[in-house]
């Protein structure tokens, strides 16, 4: 069975201080090095990551919250699903609307 085996010891040892060197040479920050490359390249990606989990976290909340309802009120899921969807976007709205009028924003 020719060829060598490789054990643990053949690998070269892992060196997480060189980075911090690297960063200490060119006096930067820590986040320096990302912050240009990173938040430009790959802010759509991001922002679409974020998108994703909000969204994935308010239907989950909803449905949580209709369960609630229903059981408090004794009406159709169904109809707890539509009255919860609704509160719930107009929650998000006015929490926009109330964070750009702080930021100074339009509003």
């Amino acid at each position: 069975m020719g060829g060598s085996t490789r054990n643990d010891t053949d690998r070269p040892k892992s060196e997480p201080w060189r980075g911090l060197l690297v960063v200490a040479k060119f006096s930067l920050g820590a986040d320096d090095p990302t912050k240009e490359d990173f938040s430009l390249r790959y802010a759509p990606i991001t922002s679409l990551v974020y998108a994703t989990f909000t969204i994935i976290y308010l239907a989950f909340e909803g449905a949580i919250i209709a369960q609630a309802v229903t059981l408090l009120t004794h009406i159709n899921i169904h109809s707890s699903y539509v009255i919860v969807s609704v509160a719930v976007m107009l929650a998000v709205v006015v929490a926009m609307h109330f964070h750009t009028a702080r930021a100074g924003g339009v509003g």
